[in-house]
């Protein structure tokens, strides 16, 4: 039997393969009456979604190989 942080990382690896709009219904059925899992899973998709960059951070200039920026 794998362990709660491996299903956990499964888990929240399934849940972003899906919109982001159908992972509560997936996760609730797919963790059913395991609240441990349940935490496991929701601090891993917490955490992802703090480390991920805001727009404001996304709309700096691209620069092409090469490029310096003085």
């Amino acid at each position: 039997m794998s362990s709660l942080h491996q299903r956990a990382k499964d888990l929240f690896l399934e849940a972003l393969d899906r919109p982001p709009a159908d992972r509560d219904a997936f996760l609730t059925e797919a963790w059913g009456n395991d609240a441990d899992l349940r935490k496991e899973v929701e601090s891993l998709l917490a955490f992802h979604e703090e480390s991920e960059p805001s727009d404001s951070e996304t709309d700096v200039a691209s620069f092409a190989p090469g490029e310096m920026f003085a």
